[in-house]
């Protein structure tokens, strides 16, 4: 569908919805509702041919791209299993490099040393909203300023939280 018909059909509904309103009213609310409905209707387009102009194109990193950059990782862990094979779905562990060698952590292109993790935990993204799915985000709390915090999507299984929670604090603890 052509985007200014899209626009054009809710400015005609809001129209005949105040037309229908001002025939009560009289012909002068009339003559003010449709003129505003149409200015309406033309600052949606501009401004949405704005924002399109504006835009830029976000492409985010693959494993093949992390692992080109940073080398062949010592370990994987795997924080969502429904995107195991994708950038945002696994944290790529290598053991040395980073500040102190301590070993450096890379998600979906980020790189933190591991010396610099202060935190880990976990919460529902969602809260507990009726009738939304659990899904479930690592957090990753660090003292490098580039970087404070690392939010790790998780997915919806709590167990394989839980247990890359256990994983990441147990390398930071080494």
């Amino acid at each position: 569908m052509n985007k200014k018909i899209a626009y054009a059909i809710p400015v005609l509904i809001v129209a005949a919805i105040i037309l229908c309103g001002s025939l009560r009213f009289g012909v002068v609310s009339l003559f003010i509702t449709i003129p505003v409905a149409i200015i309406v209707g033309i600052a949606m387009i501009i401004y949405d041919k704005r924002l399109a102009d504006n835009a830029v194109p976000i492409a985010s990193p693959t494993l093949q791209d992390s692992v080109g950059t940073y080398g062949e990782p010592d370990d994987i862990i795997v924080t969502d299993a429904t995107r195991n094979d994708e950038a945002d779905g696994t944290l790529l562990v290598y053991h040395t490099g980073g500040r102190d060698n301590r070993g450096r952590l890379v998600y979906n292109g980020v790189c933190i040393s591991l010396a610099d993790i202060t935190d880990v935990t976990f919460h529902n993204k969602f809260g507990t909203a009726f009738g939304l799915p659990d899904e479930y985000e690592i957090v990753i709390s660090t003292c490098d300023e580039d970087h404070p915090k690392l939010s790790v999507c998780a997915g919806r299984d709590l167990s394989l939280t839980k247990d890359s929670v256990k994983e990441i604090e147990k390398l930071t603890t080494r």
